[in-house]
């Protein structure tokens, strides 16, 4: 269990083709899990539905960091 109101690093694994997505792994402070289980698509009449979160780097791909707090993905 991930202890409570510190930072931690998530970082979760997918694939996705046309009829299914696969869920391969999560990786919680390093420790890895691997899933490997897929999912049929589901018909919906949107096109997608995603969290997009994008880091681009500048002309000299210098590195940097950025924090993402709170994102919350629902679906029903």
């Amino acid at each position: 269990m991930p202890t409570a109101n510190v930072w931690h690093h998530l970082t979760w694994e997918f694939q996705r083709n046309d009829n299914q997505a696969i869920f391969v792994a999560v990786t919680l402070d390093g420790t890895k899990h691997f899933i490997n289980h897929t999912y049929n698509a589901k018909p919906v009449n949107a096109s997608e539905i995603n969290v997009a979160f994008q880091l681009d780097g500048d002309f000299a791909q210098h590195p940097y960091s950025a924090w993402l707090d709170n994102v919350t993905l629902s679906y029903w």
